[in-house]
């Protein structure tokens, strides 16, 4: 089964607009560059732990819980879509974590499984606080490669997977801070507990403007 967390797309990579020049995504990196145990780039910069590239997939070398890197995307609202597989679950997991809507280390919003693996859950991190914003039943299969995408538009955040929609949420409140216009930054963040089954990855990631 594929994860896709968005619905509702438009042009794609390379789509033309209006018949004009095609409309390039704000960032496309398939981490085929070259393995690496050391990084994933320039473009990129870490929080927490050692990332790099292992058989053209994004990783954390340093196999450190919590793990963060990001990457600086110019925009907030937009379509952001990657490829993830791990293993899930309370006792052994290795989760593969997406964040979005982020300002720094601190503040942003991440999408994946929960930990129990009975979720799928959009969390927020709040001054360093986590907590969940919203949830829907769903459980991962170990090892499964899954396709997310998530929809950005103000307020409004839509998760899909393989093309069904899931979530639809708005947020309110205080929670409208990641709307605002300095969290625009995309990353990943690695969960891990016990002995996993199978590594977590990443890869294929896009961000498109809407």
């Amino acid at each position: 089964m594929q994860l896709g967390i968005g619905v509702g797309i438009g042009a794609g990579s390379g789509a033309v607009s209006g018949g004009g020049a095609p409309v390039l995504p704000l960032i496309s990196d398939t981490f085929s560059g070259g393995d690496s145990t050391t990084t994933l780039g320039a473009s990129y910069t870490s929080d927490f732990g050692t990332w790099g590239v292992i058989s053209g997939k994004a990783y954390c070398v340093s196999d450190a819980s919590g793990a963060i890197v990001s990457r600086e995307a110019g925009a907030v609202n937009y379509r952001l879509s990657f490829k993830v597989s791990g293993s899930y679950g309370s006792t052994n997991r290795s989760n593969p974590l997406i964040i979005f809507r982020r300002l720094d280390a601190s503040n942003f919003l991440q999408v994946g499984a929960n930990a129990a693996n009975t979720s799928l859950e959009i969390q927020k991190r709040d001054a360093g606080a986590f907590s969940s914003v919203v949830t829907t039943p769903l459980v991962f299969t170990n090892g499964q490669e899954y396709s997310v995408s998530i929809v950005c538009n103000d307020v409004q955040i839509t998760v899909s997977i393989d093309g069904v929609q899931r979530l639809t949420h708005t947020l309110a409140g205080g929670n409208t801070k990641y709307a605002g216009a300095t969290y625009t930054k995309v990353g990943m963040r690695f969960d891990k507990a016990g002995t996993p089954v199978t590594p977590a990855r990443w890869d294929d990631l896009i961000v498109e403007s809407l």
